[in-house]
């Protein structure tokens, strides 16, 4: 006798969902995590081989009728990684004042903008002081474009005892030198203001500070600077040790 077929389930309409969207989202979703490529490439990988464990398990539930609880856990585990991939570009450009997303979008711009391991992670701070104020990280992420770099720039108010931890790290920080803050630049109109600012202090951020800051950076004696050499790009830092500023470049 013929074994009768397991009956329809409302897991199969789901099922073929799932095939039909990763058949069809699978270049948008490249060309979307390409801005995180490294993290995007070892979880694609990941992906396509639960993307395959799909038809091969519905397979044999059709058939045989068994199987359904590893066809269900794949079918979770599918959607859960496709929603965590891509849940990395918001996470990575976006929440730039959220303090408690600090660690995660940072650890989205260091590996998954500069790959596993990048030494730009050596350079900013592994977490965030508990006197912090004024917190403000703004992260770029990959774009595949000539003479583009995807820059950083992290800023915020801290106690005097931090400040001077940050500046002994720093220039512990290989290739890490401390920069002339005597011969200034300027004036520059920022926000509807003219500033001077020193020489050796990167440009590129500036317009992302906020004008108490920039007013710091205009007027202080008591600035310090800190640049990596050898880079293409600039990567710095600089301490104001009167307000408490720490301003990071990347």
């Amino acid at each position: 006798m013929e074994k009768e077929k397991p009956e329809k389930s409302a897991w199969d309409k789901v099922n073929k969902l799932i095939l039909i969207l990763g058949f069809f989202a699978f270049p948008l979703m490249f060309m979307l995590l390409l801005s995180v490529i490294g993290l995007t490439m070892p979880l694609l990988v990941v992906q396509a081989f639960i993307f395959l464990l799909i038809p091969y398990y519905y397979g044999k539930f059709r058939k045989t009728g068994k199987c359904r609880k590893a066809l269900r856990n794949v079918r979770i585990a599918y959607i859960l990684l496709t929603v965590f991939m891509f849940s990395l570009p918001f996470i990575g450009s976006g929440f730039d004042r959220n303090k408690l997303l600090y660690i995660p979008k940072k650890f989205v711009y260091t590996n998954g903008v500069h790959g596993l391991g990048s030494e730009i992670s050596s350079l900013l701070p592994d977490h965030l002081p508990k006197e912090c104020r004024s917190y403000k990280y703004r992260t770029m992420l990959g774009v595949v474009a000539q003479d583009y770099h995807a820059a950083s720039y992290l800023s915020f108010y801290t106690d005097s005892e931090t400040l001077s931890e940050y500046e002994e790290y720093v220039s512990s920080v290989e290739n890490c030198k401390k920069m002339d803050t005597a011969e200034k630049k300027g004036p520059i109109e920022y926000k509807g203001n003219y500033y001077s600012f020193p020489k050796n202090l990167c440009p590129n951020g500036l317009g992302w500070l906020d004008k108490d800051m920039l007013d710091v950076l205009g007027s202080s004696d008591e600035l310090v600077i800190y640049e990596i050499s050898g880079s293409y790009h600039w990567k710095g830092c600089c301490f104001d040790r009167t307000s408490g500023l720490v301003y990071f470049w990347t």
